[in-house]
């Protein structure tokens, strides 16, 4: 009963005015070209694989995953491929893949999170789309983990700063 008080015309008519690389607007079934990237290092992977970035797009799309993550994925493929200097799909392997994320590791510092975003990437990659099975061949230093550990005062800083802090927020503080 809702929908029948939305002008579905005007909404329809509206949605024609999104960017093509808008996630809103990507489900339209139109790849977008290399020329609607909005990074140099994305369209460089579209103009190098131009049928595996199809296929690529395609299988995500026909399994119907977040256009969130296909954008993800996109972004660590390409990568992937300009840190290998664009190598052909055929040199491209389980050891370039685990040169590549022992470098995230090593040189860039990432987070774990980070590096098995990557991985995933490029297990999604290679079994999904070129049909190439990497998932236990793949040997990586793994990312350090962030060690935190809780900050706690002593007395005497407790005292401190509570010292410091005006009358009016020093009982707030004190709990």
């Amino acid at each position: 009963k809702w929908a029948n008080s939305i002008d579905w015309y005007a909404w329809r008519a509206r949605s024609g005015d999104l960017n093509p690389e808008d996630p809103e607007n990507l489900r339209n079934g139109v790849l977008p070209t290399p020329d609607m990237a909005n990074s140099q290092l994305i369209r460089l992977f579209r103009q190098h694989y131009p049928d595996s970035y199809a296929a690529f797009v395609k299988t995500f799309r026909l399994r119907e995953m977040s256009i969130r993550t296909e954008s993800v994925y996109e972004h660590w493929v390409a990568r992937f491929f300009a840190h290998h200097d664009w190598p052909s799909l055929d040199q491209a392997g389980v050891s370039e893949i685990g040169q590549f994320l022992e470098h995230l590791a090593v040189a860039r510092n990432v987070a774990g999170a980070t590096q098995r975003v990557a991985l995933n990437a490029l297990v999604f990659l290679f079994r999904e789309v070129l049909g190439r099975n990497v998932d236990d061949a793949v040997h990586f230093r793994r990312a350090a983990p962030k060690r935190r550990l809780p900050t706690v005062l002593t007395q005497q800083e407790v005292q401190r700063l509570l010292a410091a802090m005006p009358d009016s927020s020093r009982p707030l503080g004190a709990l």
